[in-house]
């Protein structure tokens, strides 16, 4: 499965999206691997997938580096879903940015986009 999402990050900010495994109609564990990519349409150079969260559980930040930027998890058979938290950010450290104020002033003003992909896949567990 593949889920593409358009979210607006503001300079120096970070945003989230949430993909909520539902598993009301399955009666086995189910095992689920998120990778997460943005896409070469998008206009934010500086946008960074910076981690993921599962909100509700273990509510902090799993920070993510940027060779890996998959999540793994499972949900219980007793279970009716699981809610993923994918963290994003507009870097804005002068040490590891590509662009410099004024170019993401622009990018900015004239309403950038951060496009994200993220491949969803799913292993039913036997117990």
């Amino acid at each position: 499965m593949i889920i593409t999402y358009q979210i607006v990050l503001y300079q120096a900010q970070y945003g989230y999206f949430d993909l909520i495994v539902d598993t009301s109609e399955v009666d086995l564990a189910v095992k689920y691997t998120v990778t997460a990519t943005l896409l070469n349409t998008n206009e934010i150079a500086d946008c960074k997938i910076i981690g993921y969260s599962f909100p509700g559980q273990i509510d902090t930040i799993t920070y993510l580096n940027d060779s890996n930027t998959e999540v793994q998890g499972s949900v219980a058979a007793e279970y009716d879903s699981s809610t993923i938290r994918i963290y994003v950010s507009w870097d804005d450290n002068e040490e590891t940015e590509s662009l410099n104020d004024t170019q993401d002033t622009s990018i900015a003003l004239n309403s950038g986009k951060a496009v994200i992909q993220a491949n969803v896949s799913f292993e039913q567990l036997i117990n």
